[in-house]
């Protein structure tokens, strides 16, 4: 039911601020399993292109992702260098992301891509580091919801965050890359995703 009326709000706001050819978009149809996508958040942006409102109807997304040399940065405040990005996930418990959801988080910590696991649990945010991988080469991740916990797995390292809504087993929508925190991209980051069809 609150899934419907944050797709209302979304349309709302949009017929109002938004041409036919973006409404069309933000309702796109579900990206097909082994298509890679390449999500490019531009300069003084906080979300990727493309990033559309694309429902899930399963309680796991597994993607391949791949970082190239665009993702390093330097924050303009040093303190915001910790900040971890989002990279992708889904919403839960029939609410808002920010109430319920799972991602996978990244930063660049002056030496290398780590990446996170970030979860939002009746509104209070969870995030604890996973792994550091390489630029250039595909990594597997994937996130499940199962009973009270959110599964995810960066290759073979497995480790889990706690969920709220432990008996809902309906639709989500998938959240797509994000940087910030405080700031903005500081410069064009480009990250590929391939979403793959089976789970943990």
């Amino acid at each position: 039911m609150k899934t419907r009326f944050y797709l209302c709000v979304l349309v709302l706001s949009c017929l109002t601020a938004c041409s036919k050819e973006d409404l069309l978009k933000t309702f796109s149809k579900v990206s097909k399993t082994g298509e890679e996508r390449t999500f490019l958040i531009k300069k003084d942006n906080h979300s990727a292109e493309g990033n559309s409102m694309e429902m899930l109807s399963r309680n796991f997304m597994n993607c391949q992702v791949q970082f190239d040399s665009s993702a390093i940065y330097e924050s303009l405040n040093t303190s915001n260098q910790a900040d971890v990005n989002k990279l992708f996930g889904f919403s839960d418990c029939d609410t808002h992301h920010q109430e319920n959801s799972a991602r996978f988080g990244w930063a660049w910590n002056g030496k290398g891509m780590v990446l996170y696991a970030y979860a939002y649990v009746n509104r209070e945010r969870f995030i604890k580091t996973l792994a550091t991988v390489s630029l250039y080469q595909p990594v597997n991740c994937s996130i499940r919801a199962e009973g009270n916990q959110y599964y995810f797995r960066v290759n073979n390292l497995v480790d889990s965050l706690p969920r709220h809504c432990s008996d809902y087993n309906g639709s989500r929508y998938r959240l797509y890359p994000y940087f910030g925190g405080d700031e903005t991209a500081p410069h064009d980051i480009s990250i590929k995703i391939k979403e793959l069809g089976s789970s943990i």
